[in-house]
């Protein structure tokens, strides 16, 4: 994966429960796992064919490098990129490491409706 791709700035983001808010109301409540460059690419084509079979509501692929954190991310963690000042949060699918020789993870993501 050439360094170039990854110039995306995502952060992935663990559950850490449920809070209250003033009102008495639960809420979701996120920390920041970590952040990591990327590459984003739009679902088109025969890949996004491919990928719509398997996740009907699929938006991008994300392709991270891979590492120690990486390798830990789960479907129950969500991803933010801000794009051109506007936050974008998106749900992760089961990620991927497609050749199995630990070089990257992929990230089929949906974005969340506001």
């Amino acid at each position: 994966m050439r360094a170039g791709t990854l110039r995306h700035r995502v952060t992935i983001q663990q559950d850490s429960g449920t809070a209250k808010d003033g009102k008495g109301q639960p809420t979701e409540s996120w920390t920041t796992f970590c952040q990591r460059a990327a590459a984003r690419r739009a679902l088109q084509g025969r890949e996004g064919d491919v990928i719509r079979q398997r996740y009907a509501d699929a938006d991008y692929l994300y392709l991270l490098r891979y590492d120690a954190k990486t390798a830990l991310i789960t479907p129950r963690m969500r991803l933010q990129q801000t794009i051109e000042g506007v936050v974008h949060t998106f749900d992760i699918h089961p990620p991927l490491d497609p050749d199995g020789r630990r070089r990257e993870i992929q990230l089929v993501v949906t974005e969340r409706a506001l």
